[in-house]
C-alpha cells in the first residue's frame, strides 16, 4: 500500500496537478466541431442547447484565446455594456464564478471595468445557425452573461457550465441574458485545431 502511495505522489510531483486534472476530469484532444456535434454532446449532458454560440472564423478563434485563457469561464457585462469584474485577478480556478451566478442581482455597481465592453464580446461570434449575435436592448437585460466553454475539456462543461447557468436562472431580482460560447475548433473552417 505505500508503495502505492509512492509513486502515485512521485507522479503527481513530476506531472504537475494539471495532468492529474485533465485525467480525472476528462480532458481529450481537441478535434473539430460543427452544429450536430455540438447539440448531440449537450443532449448527452443534458446541458440547454438554446442559447448556443460558436466563433465565426479563424481570426476570432485566435483572438478570443487571447482574452479566454481558462475555461470553462464565466463573463459578464452590465446592463451599459460595461463588463463586470467578480474575481481578483491573481484567482486561476473558477470558484469565484459559482458565488457570482447566485448573487449576480446583488453585485455592487464599483466592479465594474470599461475598457471592455459588450459589443466588443459579441464581435465575431455567432449563433449555431451561423447568424450574427444582435442585442436586443428593448428587453431591458440588466446582465449579459457568457459562459465559454468547449468539448475538450471534458466533465467540467456539465459540472461547471451546466451549475452556473442553473444558479444564473434562479435569481429573481433582475434580468439576466445568457449565452454559452463554444471555444472548439469549427469544421466549416476546414483543417484541425
Amino acid at each position: 500500500m505505500k508503495i502505492k502511495l509512492l509513486i502515485v505522489s512521485l507522479c503527481i510531483f513530476f506531472s504537475g496537478c494539471t495532468t492529474i486534472a485533465k485525467l480525472f476530469y476528462g480532458y481529450r484532444t481537441p478535434k473539430a466541431e460543427d452544429k450536430e456535434s455540438l447539440l448531440r454532446y449537450l443532449e448527452k449532458k443534458k446541458i440547454d442547447s438554446h442559447n448556443i454560440l460558436v466563433l465565426s472564423d479563424t481570426v476570432s478563434y485566435y483572438k478570443r484565446f487571447q482574452t479566454i485563457r481558462d475555461f470553462p469561464s464565466l463573463r459578464a457585462f452590465d446592463k451599459n455594456g460595461v463588463l463586470v469584474y467578480y474575481k481578483d485577478t491573481g484567482a486561476a480556478c473558477n470558484s469565484p464564478a459559482y458565488e457570482f451566478s447566485q448573487t449576480i442581482c446583488n453585485f455592487p455597481a464599483n466592479r465594474r471595468v470599461s475598457k471592455q465592453s459588450l459589443d466588443s464580446e459579441i464581435k465575431g461570434l455567432l449563433t449555431l445557425d451561423n447568424q450574427p449575435v444582435v442585442i436586443d436592448k428593448e428587453k431591458n437585460y440588466d446582465y449579459y452573461v457568457f459562459i465559454y466553454w468547449a468539448r475538450m475539456v471534458g466533465r467540467l462543461n456539465k459540472i461547471e457550465v451546466k451549475a452556473w447557468e442553473e444558479n444564473l436562472k434562479k435569481n429573481t431580482g433582475c434580468n439576466i441574458c445568457i449565452y454559452k460560447v463554444d471555444l472548439d475548433w469549427q469544421k466549416r473552417w476546414g483543417g484541425e485545431p
